[in-house]
């Protein structure tokens, strides 16, 4: 190959060689580091876990911009804008002690990490278009967390579910998307994509104009949003997370929503601003279902720590805690004046209990089913069982509801008062739609595009 090649080819080839990479590190010194797409992903997969509200090693917090320029219990400034040198944050993660390198427990951030940090607090470490009091996550560029299939290859489980306010829409969760279709047929709308991998639940605002929005991927990422339902487009940022957020409901009147987490948070924000109003009693593990009562002024959640709570919606103050599932909670709902809640868990029964009193009235079972999804309907409430069925119980009957009989795991569940429509969502992907006085479903469909 050497004797085959003149010296003006030789001279150009090595010529080539050399220039390259001066090129590329000219092009790489150009480009200015951004916090939110060089540095935020990798404060949220390294470092956020020990560093938040709920876990903050050393008192040092990084959920958000605000808590993580303020130094911990050693002292130290963590950034000094323009000097990396003074900056705590590189010596914590470029320390050859394995006792005092961070991430403690994991392995060192690479080269390349490391250099995205340095390259922006030598830019400046600038912080710029956000409050400082927003979520680290916020920070992230719009689908940042992937990009949705354009054809899936193999259906989604449903796990959320939720109508438009006139009944002919239903938003469905995907894979980093939520799917607009047809209540009927399950013709596909719109896709609202950018989200992060997992949709764990949505609610519409009873304007129509809003779809809330709960996502994340488990131990990684978490994020809750308000998109305009017309086209997916950011309209609040309500709340982030090193892990994800479960659930989202709207007031009954759409002007709060309540927002909770794998970190046990319940929190409720302003729907027109996505400010946070209050924050309620934590629970010690992920909060898996939010309910309002009717008049907007207490909130239900139920939780993985096997207990149901009942709070002042305003206030955040604790009003009751129902234990007796001894297992974990999977929903609960208020009935019509919030003097009653139902709940159900993974001990197979569906208990009736007063707020005032925290003790069981009814008790009821349904074989080996769990009742994993619950929403309200008029007079009572809907669940989705993991025996395929889909219940609609009375308050008066809780015990002998009808059912909506079908093959698969019901997985979630909706309800739309315009035709008195239930939609139940499965683990295989499918989608069934009900109307209330019939057994037979009157439409059923896989929403995911490139799969029939």
């Amino acid at each position: 190959m050497e004797a085959a090649l003149n010296p003006l080819a030789k001279a150009l080839l090595w010529s080539a060689f050399c220039l390259v990479p001066a090129a590329v590190a000219q092009e790489s010194a150009m480009r200015k580091a951004d916090f939110g797409r060089d540095v935020v992903p990798i404060l949220l997969e390294r470092c956020l876990g020990c560093h938040q509200e709920s876990k903050a090693k050393g008192r040092y917090r990084m959920d958000s911009v605000a808590q993580l320029r303020l130094a911990g219990t050693s002292g130290e400034v963590p950034v000094v804008p323009g000097d990396p040198g003074a900056s705590s944050w590189m010596h914590w993660i470029t320390s050859q002690d394995p006792e005092e390198r961070m991430p403690k427990d994991g392995a060192p951030l690479t080269a390349d990490e490391i250099e995205r940090i340095r390259s922006w607090i030598q830019g400046g470490a600038v912080m710029e278009g956000k409050s400082a009091d927003a979520a680290l996550s916020a920070w992230l560029p719009r689908g940042a967390g992937g990009v949705a299939p354009v054809a899936y290859r193999h259906p989604v489980p449903i796990a959320a579910l939720t109508f438009s306010g006139d009944g002919s829409e239903l938003a469905v969760g995907a894979f980093r998307e939520v799917l607009v279709v047809e209540t009927l047929g399950g013709g596909l709308k719109r896709r609202l994509p950018g989200l992060p991998d997992r949709i764990t639940a949505l609610d519409w605002s009873p304007d129509g104009a809003s779809l809330a929005v709960a996502a994340g991927s488990p131990g990684r990422q978490g994020e809750a949003v308000l998109l305009h339902a017309s086209d997916g487009t950011l309209r609040a940022w309500l709340r982030g997370g090193a892990d994800v957020l479960t659930a989202v409901r709207f007031s009954p009147d759409g002007s709060r929503i309540a927002v909770g987490g794998a970190d046990g948070v319940v929190s409720v924000h302003d729907a027109a601003s996505g400010t946070r109003r209050v924050a309620l009693p934590p629970h010690s593990d992920w909060v898996l279902s939010l309910a309002w009562s009717g008049d907007g002024k207490r909130l239900v959640s139920a939780s993985r720590d096997r207990t149901v709570r009942v709070a002042d919606a305003a206030s955040g103050e604790a009003v009751s805690s129902f234990t007796e599932h001894g297992a974990v909670v999977f929903a609960a709902e208020f009935n019509v004046d919030a003097g009653r809640v139902v709940s159900s868990g993974k001990d197979r029964r569906l208990r009736v209990w007063e707020v005032a009193g925290s003790d069981s009235k009814t008790v009821a079972s349904f074989g080996d089913a769990e009742l994993t999804s619950m929403v309200s309907v008029p007079d009572g409430f809907l669940t989705a069982g993991t025996d395929g069925v889909v219940r609609r119980h009375s308050w008066k009957s809780v015990q002998k509801p009808r059912e909506f009989r079908s093959a698969g795991r019901a997985t979630a569940v909706a309800w739309t008062s315009v035709g008195e429509r239930v939609a139940g969502g499965f683990q295989d992907g499918w989608i069934r739609i009900w109307t209330a006085g019939e057994a037979a479903s009157v439409s059923e469909f896989r929403p995911f595009p490139g799969i029939r």
